[in-house]
């Protein structure tokens, strides 16, 4: 390679980097295109402080509440719920951001099944309200899934662990009321 030509390379590269300091882009915000999702995950607050936690689908509702360090299932009474399962849900909710969202005034709420949800998912920090999610369809392609959020004019596109995890919640209670011979819509 000719001297020339190395120095025209790096006459361009400091050209770039004093663009990029001082009169480049000037915010994060800046960076995101329309129509992408925040960096921000759908349920605020760490893990570690959300105290009580309530998921309805299909006609079936849990209410798990943290006593003492360990998960518990409050409602329906009678069953065992996996600590475990309970702190990956919320770690995964509290961590991962939306991969994409779409304004909800440019499309139907039900074309994405969040009218009426699948499952909601509500989260509280002692009295503090934390938040309700509603989880919707798969995409097309089956390799994520629609989400929204209460107040928030968005639907979002998530990773399927944040609603794996939910289901799998569902479906260890499920399996636990039909070996009990509890109904799937009986109270406590």
């Amino acid at each position: 390679m000719k001297w020339g030509r190395i120095a025209l390379y790096w006459a361009l590269a400091v050209s770039i980097a004093v663009y990029l300091q001082w009169g480049g882009i000037t915010s994060q915000s800046e960076l995101e295109l329309p129509g992408t999702a925040s960096s921000a995950p759908l349920l605020e607050g760490p893990a570690n402080r959300i105290d009580r936690v309530e998921i309805t689908a299909d006609g079936q509702r849990l209410v798990c509440e943290r006593i003492e360090s360990r998960w518990q299932l409050v409602e329906p009474r009678g069953l065992t719920i996996s600590n475990d399962l309970i702190e990956a849900t919320l770690e995964t909710l509290t961590s991962t951001p939306p991969i994409d969202s779409i304004p909800a005034d440019d499309v139907k709420l039900s074309d994405f099944g969040l009218d009426p949800p699948a499952l909601v998912f509500r989260a509280w920090s002692g009295e503090r309200d934390l938040g309700e999610l509603f989880f919707g369809d798969r995409n097309p392609t089956r390799t994520a899934a629609y989400a929204g959020r209460k107040g928030d004019a968005k639907v979002y596109v998530i990773g399927l662990s944040s609603r794996y995890y939910t289901e799998l919640l569902l479906d260890e209670v499920a399996r636990q009321r039909s070996s009990t011979g509890q109904n799937k819509g009986s109270g406590p």
